[in-house]
Protein backbone atom coordinates (compact mmCIF):
# COMPACT_ATOMS: atom_id res chain seq x y z
CA UNK A 1 0.00 0.00 0.00
CA UNK A 2 1.03 3.23 -0.91
CA UNK A 3 0.88 5.41 2.88
CA UNK A 4 0.31 8.79 3.02
CA UNK A 5 3.07 10.63 4.69
CA UNK A 6 2.44 14.36 5.10
CA UNK A 7 -0.15 15.79 7.12
CA UNK A 8 -1.02 17.80 3.98
CA UNK A 9 -4.06 16.03 2.34
CA UNK A 10 -6.82 15.39 0.12
CA UNK A 11 -9.97 16.59 -1.45
CA UNK A 12 -12.91 14.73 -2.25
CA UNK A 13 -16.50 15.74 -4.23
CA UNK A 14 -19.08 15.55 -1.91
CA UNK A 15 -23.06 15.14 -1.52
CA UNK A 16 -26.37 14.45 0.26
CA UNK A 17 -29.80 13.07 0.46
CA UNK A 18 -32.51 10.66 2.70
CA UNK A 19 -33.95 8.45 4.70
CA UNK A 20 -36.65 5.43 5.13
CA UNK A 21 -40.26 4.81 6.35
CA UNK A 22 -40.55 5.06 9.97
CA UNK A 23 -40.71 2.30 12.36
CA UNK A 24 -39.21 0.10 9.51
CA UNK A 25 -36.01 -1.70 10.48
CA UNK A 26 -32.57 -0.21 9.71
CA UNK A 27 -31.22 -2.71 7.72
CA UNK A 28 -28.02 -1.66 5.57
CA UNK A 29 -27.96 -2.59 2.20
CA UNK A 30 -24.25 -1.86 0.72
CA UNK A 31 -23.56 -3.56 -2.51
CA UNK A 32 -20.15 -4.34 -3.87
CA UNK A 33 -17.21 -2.32 -2.68
CA UNK A 34 -16.37 0.34 -5.25
CA UNK A 35 -12.55 1.54 -5.80
CA UNK A 36 -12.05 5.25 -6.24
CA UNK A 37 -9.04 6.98 -7.36
CA UNK A 38 -5.45 6.65 -5.75
CA UNK A 39 -5.05 7.88 -2.81
CA UNK A 40 -1.87 9.94 -3.83
CA UNK A 41 -2.73 10.60 -7.76
CA UNK A 42 0.40 10.04 -10.24
CA UNK A 43 0.40 13.93 -11.06
CA UNK A 44 -0.30 15.79 -7.61
CA UNK A 45 2.18 15.69 -4.91
CA UNK A 46 0.36 15.23 -1.75
CA UNK A 47 -2.49 12.35 -1.59
CA UNK A 48 -5.46 13.64 -2.88
CA UNK A 49 -9.29 12.04 -3.25
CA UNK A 50 -10.46 13.35 -6.50
CA UNK A 51 -14.05 12.74 -8.24
CA UNK A 52 -13.55 10.17 -10.85
CA UNK A 53 -14.21 13.11 -13.58
CA UNK A 54 -14.47 16.52 -13.20
CA UNK A 55 -17.61 17.93 -14.29
CA UNK A 56 -18.31 18.50 -18.87
CA UNK A 57 -18.49 22.12 -19.99
CA UNK A 58 -22.24 22.91 -20.81
CA UNK A 59 -23.72 20.16 -18.57
CA UNK A 60 -26.63 21.22 -16.39
CA UNK A 61 -26.47 19.56 -13.03
CA UNK A 62 -29.85 18.98 -11.58
CA UNK A 63 -31.01 18.79 -7.66
CA UNK A 64 -33.91 18.05 -6.20
CA UNK A 65 -34.82 18.77 -2.22
CA UNK A 66 -34.40 16.19 0.34
CA UNK A 67 -37.89 15.89 0.78
CA UNK A 68 -38.79 15.49 -3.14
CA UNK A 69 -36.15 12.33 -3.36
CA UNK A 70 -36.65 10.83 -0.39
CA UNK A 71 -40.22 11.37 2.15
CA UNK A 72 -40.43 12.82 4.86
CA UNK A 73 -39.95 10.18 7.69
CA UNK A 74 -37.24 10.05 10.76
CA UNK A 75 -35.31 6.71 12.07
CA UNK A 76 -32.30 5.84 14.05
CA UNK A 77 -30.03 4.10 12.40
CA UNK A 78 -27.03 2.19 14.04
CA UNK A 79 -24.16 0.67 12.61
CA UNK A 80 -20.65 1.03 14.42
CA UNK A 81 -19.31 -1.93 12.58
CA UNK A 82 -17.43 -0.16 9.98
CA UNK A 83 -16.44 4.16 9.21
CA UNK A 84 -19.73 5.37 8.03
CA UNK A 85 -19.46 8.19 5.95
CA UNK A 86 -20.96 11.41 8.30
CA UNK A 87 -20.52 9.61 11.16
CA UNK A 88 -20.65 5.95 12.72
CA UNK A 89 -23.89 5.42 14.30
CA UNK A 90 -25.76 8.64 13.65
CA UNK A 91 -29.77 9.10 12.94
CA UNK A 92 -31.11 9.48 10.01
CA UNK A 93 -32.75 12.93 10.10
CA UNK A 94 -36.39 14.08 9.71
CA UNK A 95 -36.60 15.43 6.47
CA UNK A 96 -38.95 17.86 7.59
CA UNK A 97 -35.92 19.88 8.85
CA UNK A 98 -34.02 19.94 6.47
CA UNK A 99 -36.47 21.05 3.36
CA UNK A 100 -34.08 23.89 2.42
CA UNK A 101 -30.92 21.20 1.42
CA UNK A 102 -30.97 19.44 -2.19
CA UNK A 103 -28.73 17.01 -3.88
CA UNK A 104 -28.05 15.87 -7.02
CA UNK A 105 -28.72 12.18 -8.40
CA UNK A 106 -26.20 9.99 -6.45
CA UNK A 107 -25.84 7.87 -9.62
CA UNK A 108 -24.80 10.82 -11.99
CA UNK A 109 -20.98 10.61 -11.07
CA UNK A 110 -21.39 14.35 -10.44
CA UNK A 111 -22.87 14.51 -6.92
CA UNK A 112 -23.53 17.38 -4.76
CA UNK A 113 -25.28 19.03 -2.55
CA UNK A 114 -26.89 22.59 -1.70
CA UNK A 115 -28.27 24.80 0.54
CA UNK A 116 -31.05 27.05 0.28
CA UNK A 117 -29.98 30.49 2.60
CA UNK A 118 -32.32 32.80 1.01
CA UNK A 119 -35.73 32.77 -1.23
CA UNK A 120 -33.55 32.93 -3.56
CA UNK A 121 -29.98 32.38 -2.62
CA UNK A 122 -27.85 29.26 -2.58
CA UNK A 123 -24.86 27.77 -0.87
CA UNK A 124 -22.30 24.98 -2.30
CA UNK A 125 -18.82 24.14 -2.99
CA UNK A 126 -16.94 25.85 -5.49
CA UNK A 127 -15.89 22.89 -7.36
CA UNK A 128 -19.47 21.23 -7.64
CA UNK A 129 -20.32 23.78 -10.48
CA UNK A 130 -16.81 24.37 -11.55
CA UNK A 131 -16.47 25.41 -15.68
CA UNK A 132 -12.73 24.17 -15.35
CA UNK A 133 -11.63 27.66 -17.29
CA UNK A 134 -8.30 28.26 -17.25
CA UNK A 135 -7.15 30.50 -14.06
CA UNK A 136 -8.21 34.52 -14.22
CA UNK A 137 -10.02 33.32 -17.50
CA UNK A 138 -12.89 35.88 -19.02
CA UNK A 139 -16.04 34.07 -19.25
CA UNK A 140 -18.53 31.63 -17.09
CA UNK A 141 -16.79 30.04 -14.79
CA UNK A 142 -19.90 28.04 -13.65
CA UNK A 143 -21.77 25.38 -15.43
CA UNK A 144 -25.56 25.50 -15.34
CA UNK A 145 -27.80 23.94 -12.93
CA UNK A 146 -31.26 23.63 -11.86
CA UNK A 147 -32.95 22.21 -8.54
CA UNK A 148 -36.59 21.51 -7.62
CA UNK A 149 -38.02 22.84 -4.47
CA UNK A 150 -42.21 21.71 -3.79
CA UNK A 151 -42.19 20.25 -6.84
CA UNK A 152 -41.38 23.66 -8.94
CA UNK A 153 -37.93 23.43 -10.71
CA UNK A 154 -36.12 26.57 -10.04
CA UNK A 155 -33.03 27.72 -12.99
CA UNK A 156 -29.80 28.32 -11.09
CA UNK A 157 -26.99 30.84 -12.05
CA UNK A 158 -23.37 30.83 -9.61
CA UNK A 159 -20.55 32.44 -9.50
CA UNK A 160 -17.48 31.35 -7.95
CA UNK A 161 -14.63 33.93 -6.13
CA UNK A 162 -11.86 34.87 -7.50
CA UNK A 163 -9.71 33.32 -4.91
CA UNK A 164 -10.99 30.44 -6.31
CA UNK A 165 -10.72 30.85 -9.92
CA UNK A 166 -7.70 32.83 -9.87
CA UNK A 167 -6.03 29.38 -9.90
CA UNK A 168 -5.62 26.65 -12.09
CA UNK A 169 -7.84 23.73 -12.47
CA UNK A 170 -7.17 20.65 -11.14
CA UNK A 171 -7.71 18.03 -13.91
CA UNK A 172 -9.17 15.72 -12.20
CA UNK A 173 -12.06 18.02 -11.01
CA UNK A 174 -10.88 18.44 -7.19
CA UNK A 175 -11.36 21.75 -5.61
CA UNK A 176 -8.75 24.65 -7.10
CA UNK A 177 -8.33 26.16 -3.49
CA UNK A 178 -9.87 26.15 0.25
CA UNK A 179 -11.89 28.84 -0.72
CA UNK A 180 -14.40 26.17 -1.78
CA UNK A 181 -17.66 27.90 -2.27
CA UNK A 182 -20.29 29.26 -4.65
CA UNK A 183 -23.15 31.49 -4.15
CA UNK A 184 -26.30 30.96 -7.07
CA UNK A 185 -29.01 32.99 -7.75
CA UNK A 186 -32.48 31.01 -8.33
CA UNK A 187 -34.83 32.76 -10.65
CA UNK A 188 -37.61 33.41 -8.42
CA UNK A 189 -38.42 32.88 -4.85
CA UNK A 190 -38.82 29.75 -3.08
CA UNK A 191 -41.76 29.61 -1.07
CA UNK A 192 -43.09 28.11 2.57
CA UNK A 193 -39.37 26.95 2.36
CA UNK A 194 -37.66 27.51 6.36
CA UNK A 195 -34.25 29.00 4.47
CA UNK A 196 -30.71 28.24 6.11
CA UNK A 197 -29.18 30.94 8.20
CA UNK A 198 -25.68 30.96 8.09
CA UNK A 199 -23.02 32.60 10.14
CA UNK A 200 -19.83 34.46 9.62
CA UNK A 201 -18.67 35.67 13.15
CA UNK A 202 -17.28 32.15 14.25
CA UNK A 203 -14.05 31.83 13.93
CA UNK A 204 -13.56 28.56 14.58
CA UNK A 205 -11.53 26.90 17.54
CA UNK A 206 -9.56 23.49 18.22
CA UNK A 207 -12.10 21.49 19.85
CA UNK A 208 -15.12 23.24 18.69
CA UNK A 209 -18.36 21.19 17.90
CA UNK A 210 -19.78 20.80 14.57
CA UNK A 211 -22.26 18.71 12.84
CA UNK A 212 -21.95 17.55 9.25
CA UNK A 213 -24.08 16.38 7.13
CA UNK A 214 -24.25 13.93 3.68
CA UNK A 215 -25.20 10.65 2.19
CA UNK A 216 -22.72 10.07 0.13
CA UNK A 217 -21.70 6.05 1.15
CA UNK A 218 -20.23 4.20 3.87
CA UNK A 219 -17.09 1.86 4.51
CA UNK A 220 -14.56 4.95 3.82
CA UNK A 221 -11.36 2.61 3.59
CA UNK A 222 -7.74 1.89 1.50
CA UNK A 223 -7.19 -0.82 -0.10
CA UNK A 224 -3.44 -2.25 -0.98
CA UNK A 225 -2.87 -0.77 -4.14
CA UNK A 226 -3.16 2.80 -2.49
CA UNK A 227 -6.79 3.47 -3.57
CA UNK A 228 -9.85 4.95 -1.94
CA UNK A 229 -12.98 2.00 -0.99
CA UNK A 230 -16.06 2.47 -0.65
CA UNK A 231 -19.80 1.11 -0.49
CA UNK A 232 -22.95 2.78 -0.88
CA UNK A 233 -24.79 3.73 1.80
CA UNK A 234 -28.91 2.60 2.15
CA UNK A 235 -31.43 1.32 4.67
CA UNK A 236 -33.87 -0.62 2.92
CA UNK A 237 -32.92 0.07 -1.06
CA UNK A 238 -32.45 3.81 -0.13
CA UNK A 239 -29.89 6.15 0.50
CA UNK A 240 -29.75 7.15 4.06
CA UNK A 241 -29.22 10.72 5.25
CA UNK A 242 -26.79 11.04 8.03
CA UNK A 243 -25.60 13.85 10.72
CA UNK A 244 -22.72 13.46 12.68
CA UNK A 245 -20.59 15.73 14.78
CA UNK A 246 -17.12 16.17 15.74
CA UNK A 247 -14.96 18.36 16.59
CA UNK A 248 -12.37 20.73 14.87
CA UNK A 249 -8.94 18.84 14.96
CA UNK A 250 -6.77 22.02 13.22
CA UNK A 251 -8.33 25.48 11.94
CA UNK A 252 -6.16 27.52 9.57
CA UNK A 253 -5.07 24.68 7.52
CA UNK A 254 -3.99 25.04 3.25
CA UNK A 255 -3.32 21.69 1.42
CA UNK A 256 -2.13 23.86 -2.05
CA UNK A 257 1.28 25.25 -2.55
CA UNK A 258 1.10 29.25 -2.39
CA UNK A 259 -2.47 29.44 -0.82
CA UNK A 260 -3.07 31.77 2.17
CA UNK A 261 -4.40 28.73 4.95
CA UNK A 262 -8.22 28.82 4.86
CA UNK A 263 -9.59 25.07 5.96
CA UNK A 264 -10.79 24.05 8.85
CA UNK A 265 -10.35 19.87 9.66
CA UNK A 266 -12.16 17.49 11.46
CA UNK A 267 -10.31 13.62 11.76
CA UNK A 268 -12.11 10.59 12.18
CA UNK A 269 -10.05 7.92 13.65
CA UNK A 270 -12.70 5.99 14.69
CA UNK A 271 -16.08 4.25 13.76
CA UNK A 272 -18.19 6.70 15.62
CA UNK A 273 -16.66 9.78 14.12
CA UNK A 274 -17.82 11.79 10.77
CA UNK A 275 -16.22 11.00 8.18
CA UNK A 276 -17.32 12.83 4.94
CA UNK A 277 -16.96 10.91 1.24
CA UNK A 278 -17.59 10.89 -2.66
CA UNK A 279 -21.31 12.33 -2.64
CA UNK A 280 -20.64 14.67 -0.08
CA UNK A 281 -19.61 18.04 -1.88
CA UNK A 282 -21.07 21.02 -0.78
CA UNK A 283 -23.33 19.86 2.22
CA UNK A 284 -23.83 22.39 5.07
CA UNK A 285 -21.61 22.54 8.37
CA UNK A 286 -23.42 23.56 11.30
CA UNK A 287 -23.76 24.25 14.64
CA UNK A 288 -26.84 24.20 16.71
CA UNK A 289 -30.28 22.41 16.89
CA UNK A 290 -33.79 23.14 15.44
CA UNK A 291 -34.48 27.15 15.38
CA UNK A 292 -31.02 28.04 16.53
CA UNK A 293 -28.91 26.21 13.87
CA UNK A 294 -26.73 27.68 11.73
CA UNK A 295 -24.92 27.25 8.32
CA UNK A 296 -20.73 27.74 9.43
CA UNK A 297 -19.13 26.22 6.53
CA UNK A 298 -19.25 24.15 3.65
CA UNK A 299 -18.59 20.56 2.87
CA UNK A 300 -15.45 20.70 0.54
CA UNK A 301 -12.58 17.94 1.17
CA UNK A 302 -10.90 14.16 2.17
CA UNK A 303 -7.82 12.69 2.90
CA UNK A 304 -6.30 10.09 4.15
CA UNK A 305 -4.65 11.14 7.83
CA UNK A 306 -0.70 10.59 8.31
CA UNK A 307 -1.08 7.07 10.02
CA UNK A 308 -3.76 5.67 8.24
CA UNK A 309 -3.80 1.93 7.17
CA UNK A 310 -5.51 -0.58 5.48
CA UNK A 311 -6.11 -2.17 9.01
CA UNK A 312 -6.86 1.03 10.37
CA UNK A 313 -8.17 3.45 7.89
CA UNK A 314 -8.24 7.21 9.16
CA UNK A 315 -9.49 10.29 7.49
CA UNK A 316 -8.93 14.28 7.91
CA UNK A 317 -12.29 16.19 6.59
CA UNK A 318 -11.63 19.68 5.27
CA UNK A 319 -14.82 22.09 5.39
CA UNK A 320 -14.39 25.72 3.84
CA UNK A 321 -15.04 28.02 6.83
CA UNK A 322 -17.40 31.39 6.09
CA UNK A 323 -15.56 33.38 8.44
CA UNK A 324 -12.99 33.92 6.49
CA UNK A 325 -12.23 38.07 5.09
CA UNK A 326 -12.28 35.93 1.56
CA UNK A 327 -15.62 34.55 1.69
CA UNK A 328 -17.41 37.90 3.45
CA UNK A 329 -16.05 39.71 0.39
CA UNK A 330 -17.46 37.59 -1.80
CA UNK A 331 -20.71 37.26 0.10
CA UNK A 332 -20.72 41.48 0.03
CA UNK A 333 -19.71 41.71 -3.74
CA UNK A 334 -22.44 39.39 -5.07
CA UNK A 335 -25.30 40.59 -2.58
CA UNK A 336 -24.44 44.02 -3.99
CA UNK A 337 -24.27 42.89 -7.54
CA UNK A 338 -27.96 42.02 -6.98
CA UNK A 339 -28.57 45.70 -6.72
CA UNK A 340 -32.12 46.23 -9.02
CA UNK A 341 -31.02 50.17 -9.57
CA UNK A 342 -33.31 51.58 -7.42
CA UNK A 343 -31.57 50.70 -4.31
CA UNK A 344 -33.43 47.49 -3.84
CA UNK A 345 -31.15 44.56 -2.75
CA UNK A 346 -33.16 41.36 -3.89
CA UNK A 347 -30.17 38.84 -2.86
CA UNK A 348 -31.26 38.26 0.46
CA UNK A 349 -29.27 35.78 2.71
CA UNK A 350 -30.26 34.61 5.93
CA UNK A 351 -27.77 35.48 9.01
CA UNK A 352 -26.27 38.38 6.89
CA UNK A 353 -28.33 41.08 5.12
CA UNK A 354 -31.50 39.48 6.96
CA UNK A 355 -31.82 38.62 10.59
CA UNK A 356 -32.12 35.09 11.98
CA UNK A 357 -35.83 34.29 12.64
CA UNK A 358 -37.37 36.73 9.87
CA UNK A 359 -39.36 36.22 7.14
CA UNK A 360 -38.66 32.81 6.29
CA UNK A 361 -35.29 32.65 7.66
CA UNK A 362 -34.44 29.97 10.31
CA UNK A 363 -33.63 31.46 13.88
Amino acid sequence: MTTPHTSQLAALLLALTSTQAAGQPSQIVTGPVRVGPPIKPPHLSVPFWTPERPPAPGRKLKFKSLREKIGRSAVQLKNRNSLIEISGGVEVLDLDDWRGVAATDIDSGEMCTLSLIGPRAVLLAAHCVDAGLPAGAAGEHSIGAEVVFRTKTYRMTCQLPTAYTDRAPDPWGAPRSSADYALCELHKPVPDVLFETIRTDVAGEINQQVGLLGYGCIELGVNAAGRYTHRDGRANGKPVLRRGTDELEATDITIFPGELALYWRTLSSSTAEPALCFGDSGGPVTAGEGKGRRVLAVNSGLGTAPEASVESPKFYSYLSPLSTQTFVTFLMEWVEAGDDGKGKKDRIVCGFNRPAGQLGCRG
